[in-house]
């Protein structure tokens, strides 16, 4: 049997059923510590290098496709460190390819 881990924001990882369920909590707690931390680390990196507002990073960094993949468990960018995961957001944002 599959078992779908959903983090808080709805997207889902199937893993192998877990024979205790407190393992499978463990794991979408985790993740979405993960995402959040990655959500502060970037939303701080465009304050701070391109001079916005907390507000004015936020909802850039929640419009982008680069949000989209990273909240995607399958792609594994949850796991890279912010600053790679600014490089795409910031090549989003210069190419205009942003959903705002």
């Amino acid at each position: 049997m599959i078992l779908k881990i959903s983090p808080s924001n709805g997207h889902s990882v199937q893993k192998k059923q877990y024979k205790n369920s407190i393992v499978y909590e463990r794991i979408r707690k985790r993740l979405s510590y993960m995402l959040e931390c990655q959500e502060r680390d970037i939303a701080t990196l465009l304050v701070e290098e391109l001079h916005m507002t907390i507000h004015q990073a936020l909802n850039i960094l929640y419009a982008s496709d680069t949000y989209k993949a990273l909240q995607n468990p399958k792609t594994g960018l949850y796991f890279q460190s912010p600053r790679y995961v600014f490089s795409y957001l910031y090549e989003e944002m210069k190419t205009g390819r942003m959903t705002t």
